[in-house]
This record gives C-alpha cells, structure tokens and sequence, in this order.
C-alpha cells in the first residue's frame, strides 16, 4: 500500500491538471485505483525485464533507459545512482572505441566500419560523429547491396506472412542478422514489432500442445520461443513444466524396472523443482515400498546367517528389514538376540 501513492500521484497528474478534466484522486473508486496500480506494477516488471536483457545484449543506452524508467516509477534507487553512472560510464567508453574501430575501418572495410559504428551507437545513438559516418557509409554501393540482401531475406519471410514458431525462428534470426549491422533499420523494426505482436498466439499454441500432452513437441516449441522471447516468465515456467513430466516419466520407467533407486533418485531432482510434486513424492514412498517388500525373502536369509552364526551379515540384513519396515517384530526380535550374542563374543575376546 505505501507504493500505492507515488503511483498514484504520477499518473493522475494530468488529471489534475486538465482543464476539461473534473477527476480527481479522490473521487476514483478504490478498484480503479487498483487496477491503475497494477498496470503501474507489471510496467515496473517489464522495464526491469527490458533493462536485463538489453544489459546481456550488450545495447547499455537502452539499458540505462529502462532501468531509470524503474527508478521514476518506484519513486526510488532501486538501481543505485552509483550502478546507473557506472552503466554509463561503460556506454561513454563502449562508444568511443567503437567509434574509432569504425574510423579505422572506414576505407579498407565499409561493410565493418558500419558494424563497429551500429555498436557506437548501441552505446550512444545521439553521437553526430558516429551519426553522420553511418550516412556515409550506408550511400556506398558495396554498403548498400549487402544490407538490400539482409533487407530482402527479412522482407521475404513477412510476406509469407505465417504465424508459427519455426517462421518466426527464422525470421527472428534474420532481423538479427541485419540489426547486426543496423539497429535502426525500417524493415528490422516492422519485423521486431510483427515478433512482438506474434507473441500471445505463438504461446497460446505451444499451450495447447501441452494441454494434449504432446510434451515433445510442446517441448521444441517452447525452447524455440525462449530464445525469441528471452526471460519470458510464462515460456519458462512451461519449460520447468515439461521438464518435471520428463523425469517423472523417467522415474516411472525405472520404477517398473525395479530400480528403485533411480527411480528415488530422479524423483528427488522433481522435487528440487517443486516440492510439492505430489507424483513425485509418491514415486519416491513407492520406491521405498518396493525396495521393501523383499522383507520375506530377506527374513529367511537373515535367519539362516543367523543359525549359521554369521552375526555381523545377519545383523546388516535384520537392519536393512527395520529400516523399511521399522514395526517388523520379528526383525527386531533376532536383532535383540544377535546384539546379545556379538556382546558375549566380544566380552570373551
């Protein structure tokens, strides 16, 4: 609730200050307050969402950007003034070295000078030195001919205009290859926006395979959207879906194979993806179960260790019965006798 108002007070200041407007803060409802609250709290998530990828992207302008945008909307430091200025500090720095690879490059190798400025201006897209090479060079023919290829490859796949996962996967890939050399790029920009636009359809089929239980393929289309969607909460989380299907298959495989201790073994590693993984906990007191339920023959293979006076091998048998099943008498009773009996053996000793 203490977050509430800053909020609040951000985005209702047109409000208050409209002059066609007669809302005020207080006369909004508490469930619009709320909802206003909310959409405030997933925007908050998504830029810092945004900031974290653009950082392992290596595109530090951006990240900056998203990160500050963080700061406005909690009304606080949640990324230090100190993190902030170090972030621009590698920005100020990327794009000074960059900017002379592209001088360098300049005349021998157009086609890598226009790489190395695209990374100038990852860092700082407003430098005019770095704007005004980039004009230069993308009027050279050479320059030009091979970004129209870049252009052209993109281009082709959005006039297929489908909307699965294998066609987005390459035409995710080819936008990379052209924003490679320029992130402003028009056709690279209505490609990311259709990629974007895309993304409530693609999950929403990836879904539905998995609600058939066609887990493999749910699987590969999933993985498939991880890379085009990176850090997305919802793919995620049908990955570790999945991936606790696969194991608890596999468990039950080794279950009915009687390798009860694989079988335990992999229905742990469920468990250290979720707790509460009732098959799982089930698979593991199975296992436990199974293990036991040679008790019989283990009873008369203790038993006669026993008679043959083999204490030390029949106790570790009568142990391992009371280990699964802790209420066996019997057990108990030759375990009391064998105690007694390697007591005399040792005090004769």
């Amino acid at each position: 609730m203490k977050r509430i108002m800053p909020f609040l007070i951000t985005l209702l200041i047109p409000f208050l200050f409209t002059a066609c407007s007669l809302v005020s803060v207080n006369s909004l409802s508490a469930e619009k307050k709320f909802e206003i609250y909310h959409s405030v709290v997933n925007e908050i998530e998504s830029y810092k969402k945004e900031g974290d990828i653009y950082l392992k992207n290596k595109y530090y302008h951006k990240a900056i950007l998203a990160y500050e945008k963080v700061n406005f909307y909690e009304a606080k430091e949640v990324y230090s003034k100190e993190y902030i200025n170090n972030l621009k500090n590698r920005a100020s720095y990327n794009a000074k070295y960059f900017l002379k690879k592209a001088h360098e490059n300049a005349k021998k190798n157009k086609i890598k000078s226009l790489y190395y400025i695209n990374l100038t201006m990852r860092n700082n897209p407003t430098l005019k030195e770095a704007i005004k090479l980039k004009e230069t060079l993308l009027e050279d023919a050479k320059v030009k001919s091979f970004i129209n290829k870049k252009e052209q490859k993109v281009q082709n796949l959005l006039n297929k205009n489908k909307m699965t996962v294998y066609h987005t996967r390459s035409l995710n890939n080819s936008v990379k290859k052209l924003v490679k050399y320029d992130d402003f790029n028009p056709i690279a920009i209505k490609a990311k926006s259709i990629i974007k636009n895309s993304y409530k359809g693609l999950v929403k089929n990836s879904i539905s395979l998995y609600n058939k239980k066609n887990y493999s393929q749910a699987k590969k289309e999933f993985n498939l959207l991880s890379f085009i969607y990176q850090e997305d909460k919802t793919i995620n989380n049908y990955l570790h879906y999945i991936k606790q299907k696969e194991l608890i298959e596999e468990a039950k495989s080794y279950l009915a194979n009687k390798n009860y201790n694989k079988a335990s073994k992999v229905a742990k590693e469920v468990l250290k993806i979720n707790q509460n993984n009732q098959e799982a906990k089930e698979i593991i007191s199975a296992s436990k179960v199974a293990k036991c339920d040679m008790t019989g023959t283990l009873e008369a293979k203790g038993i006669n260790l026993y008679i043959k006076q083999n204490f030390d091998e029949a106790k570790i048998t009568f142990e391992k019965i009371i280990a699964c099943h802790p209420e066996n008498r019997r057990a108990h009773a030759y375990l009391k006798k064998i105690n007694q009996q390697l007591n005399t053996i040792k005090k004769l000793r």
